[in-house]
């Protein structure tokens, strides 16, 4: 997936389970957003917060956004 500012900021709006893709579901066992296996929070070691993870994961996605623009 090829990542744009414009992108990063719409996705910086939702809400976590917007974000991940599970406001229809009830328990983090169905999860749809896991990263190698494990839910966000897991991956990012947030402790349970999802919210948290999607800002690492914006921070992330910034990142190697800003990356690219310097190797142009």
């Amino acid at each position: 997936m090829t990542d744009s500012q414009k992108q990063i900021d719409e996705d910086a709006r939702k809400d976590f389970e917007e974000y991940w893709g599970c406001k229809a579901i009830h328990d983090c066992g169905d999860c749809p957003a896991l990263m190698d296996g494990d839910e966000p929070w897991y991956s990012y070691g947030t402790g349970g917060s999802c919210r948290e993870a999607q800002v690492l994961d914006l921070l992330c996605r910034q990142r190697e956004l800003d990356k690219a623009g310097d190797q142009a």
